[in-house]
């Protein structure tokens, strides 16, 4: 296990350092000047001396290269700067935004198992019969339905149309649902598809005709037995989707104006601040690693046949 660990913690440096080299190669070779983008938010008169003088404080005078190891200076003593906009540190916002995304990503994983796990399990044990064929189809249509459209239509029926929940803001519990139903539903097809496959897989094994000639009941075999190794895939799917959703949907959360990271990141990026963008792209970057790492780990808990390495229980 310390092998594993401390293999997976040289990769997290090595994907940190190309991360933050891309990060800012991008945002220094992307169109436009982000000082006359901070002074046009001011919307003051500015003459030239000003704006070189803002040029001179934000560093942007200096060699690209030294700009780079010294953002990097400040990224090893766990400083992500300041916005350009708001004039408050980088890591202070992200922390007062990663709740609201939590909220939303746990609304949304409860929305798609609540879902999946019956359609999934359903399909399997019917397979090739109606309710197999009709689980298979809703799972279809409901990975082909983009985000931004079954939010939109979310948004007409629910809350325009019948009133009957609120779609702007996150004051309140009630704003959770309709974003967390526009993710899940997503999710919940995407899943439902994997567990059906995990379990005619798992359900055709030797082990588990073993366990039907030892006379065990057909529910005993299926979730104690079946399901266990069918969520592999599934557990593998749920790690990455954690992940991403914790780093802020963004079509989500600016749709329906959810103040998390998503839409946190989709106001930097037209403002050009730069130090939001590249700290939530090292958060968010470190989050997902981890994450994975994590759901590595937990495959050994769910098939004690699995090794990822050589001396992984060790």
């Amino acid at each position: 296990m310390s092998k594993f660990l401390l293999s997976r913690f040289l990769q997290l440096g090595i994907v940190l350092f190309l991360l933050s080299l891309c990060t800012f190669i991008l945002m220094q070779i992307a169109p436009g000047d982000p000082v006359k983008k901070i002074l046009k938010i001011d919307e003051v008169a500015i003459t030239h001396e000003e704006e070189e003088a803002l040029r001179r404080e934000l560093g942007f005078d200096r060699p690209i290269i030294m700009q780079y190891f010294d953002w990097i200076k400040q990224i090893v003593k766990l400083d992500f700067g300041e916005s350009y906009i708001t004039k408050q540190p980088v890591w202070d916002e992200m922390v007062s935004k990663l709740p609201y995304t939590i909220f939303l990503t746990i609304g949304a994983l409860a929305v798609a198992i609540v879902i999946a796990v019956p359609l999934g399990v359903l399909s399997a044990v019917y397979h090739h019969r109606l309710i197999d064929h009709i689980s298979r189809m809703l799972a279809l249509i409901g990975a082909s339905v983009p985000d931004f459209w079954l939010g939109l239509l979310l948004i007409f029926l629910l809350s325009y149309h019948f009133n009957l929940l609120p779609s702007l803001g996150g004051n309140h519990l009630l704003h959770l649902i309709l974003p967390s139903v526009t993710l899940g539903l997503a999710m919940a097809a995407v899943y439902a598809r994997l567990l059906r496959a995990g379990l005619l897989e798992s359900l055709s094994q030797e082990y588990i005709r073993a366990a039907n000639a030892r006379g065990l009941s057909q529910r005993s075999i299926l979730f104690r037995h079946a399901l266990k190794g069918a969520m592999i895939p599934v557990i593998t799917m749920f790690g990455m989707s954690f992940g991403s959703l914790l780093g802020g949907s963004v079509v989500v959360e600016t749709l329906f104006s959810w103040p998390g990271l998503g839409k946190m990141i989709v106001d930097a990026i037209l403002k050009r601040d730069y130090p939001v963008i590249q700290g939530y792209i090292l958060f968010t970057g470190t989050f997902v690693f981890v994450v994975n790492m994590l759901v590595d780990i937990t495959y050994r808990f769910l098939d004690p046949r699995l090794r990822l390495e050589k001396g992984y229980g060790k």
